[in-house]
Parts: C-alpha cells; structure tokens; sequence
C-alpha cells in the first residue's frame, strides 16, 4: 500500500505550506501597520530617550499616542 505512506507526508507538507503562507500574510499586514504609524509620527512600545507620550488632563495617554520632546533628555541624546 505504497498510496498510504505517501499519504502523511503530503497532508503534512500541505500544512507546512498553509502555515508558512499565514505567517507570511502576518508578517506584511504588521509591517504594514507599523510603516503607517511610523509615518503619522506615532510609535509602538516604550518611549524613545528624549521624548515622552502626549497625556491628556485626566493623565491618559492622548489617543493616536504621539510624542513630545523632554528637553533634558534631547540634550544628552544631542550630545552623544
């Protein structure tokens, strides 16, 4: 029954190929997500050395989330 042992590994090398097309497809909608919010002045993650995130009176994060300079901290980074 040769048909049955090729079986496996065909299913197997169709999951294999699905899965890497879905990672694939990740990797160019994130990118695509973060190519805009770097091009808006926006940014993901911790805030870069010389800046600091926009709060609103209430002390939230303004929504989009954009920087502002510390100047204290823009100083060094011009320095360095």
């Amino acid at each position: 029954m040769p048909s049955s042992t090729a079986q496996p590994g065909y299913l197997f090398g169709q999951l294999c190929l699905a899965a890497q097309l879905q990672r694939d497809l990740d990797s160019e909608r994130m990118t695509g997500i973060e190519r805009r919010l770097f091009e808006d002045g926006r940014h993901r993650g911790h805030d870069p050395l010389g800046y600091c995130s926009l709060r609103d009176a209430a002390g939230g994060l303004v929504h989009p989330r954009e920087l502002e300079i510390v100047p204290e901290e823009a100083a060094i980074v011009r320095h360095v």
